[in-house]
């Protein structure tokens, strides 16, 4: 199986039409399902992420992960949806049945009112996360930090120059600033700084972090 999350975290990066491709036909010449978790489709900033399932054959080798945590703020709901062929359905069914049976009444209700309800308050909050992407992602380029490339999620993801681990350690500590270091996705002289808070917060992070350079 071949697992794509694009939007990505912890990057925010997304695929383009021609990687998808790429996975396509990787798919399709070895005979492989693959998991397309899509999770921050909502939250794109110029690009748009293509679907794998829409691409060619793949609806028939893809399972689609979705759920309602960041495009409407609902983290901690623990309510998410699957799209795949029915024969994979059933039988993902009969682990979900017998292992947590179904979301909590009040997360449904909550899940049927997102979907239901006028959707511009998820592209006024989609227009807030670039904001806060384009001010963050400038204040730490002009303190001399590479940020990998976002076109989605609330994510930016900084390259450090020493031990990832012991950077994060330092900024929690020291100036109070909590990131996650690249080290957690494999992926070592990273760091991850979610801007899914307020500017007041951000602008306040970006201070206490140019205090530790």
């Amino acid at each position: 199986m071949v697992v794509v999350n694009s939007p990505s975290n912890p990057s925010g990066a997304v695929l383009d039409d021609a990687s998808m491709k790429l996975i396509s036909d990787m798919c399709t010449d070895y005979d492989l399902f693959a998991l397309s978790d899509e999770i921050y489709e909502k939250l794109v900033y110029g690009k748009v992420p293509r679907s794998l399932a829409s691409i060619g054959d793949m609806a028939e080798r893809t399972i689609t992960i979705n759920g309602f945590s960041k495009a409407y703020a609902m983290t901690g709901w623990r309510l998410g949806y699957a799209v795949a062929p029915l024969p994979i359905i059933r039988q993902m069914s009969k682990i979900q049945q017998h292992s947590v049976s179904h979301p909590t009444t009040f997360a449904m209700y909550g899940g049927v009112a997102a979907l239901s309800c006028d959707q511009s308050c998820v592209e006024v909050m989609r227009k807030e996360f670039n904001r806060r992407r384009d001010y963050l992602v400038q204040e730490l380029l002009l303190m001399g930090f590479e940020v990998a490339p976002a076109d989605g999620a609330f994510y930016a993801y900084v390259k450090v120059e020493g031990d990832d681990m012991e950077i994060a350690r330092r900024w929690l500590e020291e100036v109070h600033v909590a990131v996650t270091p690249g080290s957690a996705f494999h992926t070592p002289g990273w760091e991850r700084i979610s801007y899914a808070t307020s500017m007041e917060n951000l602008r306040e992070a970006v201070l206490r972090i140019r205090r530790c350079r």
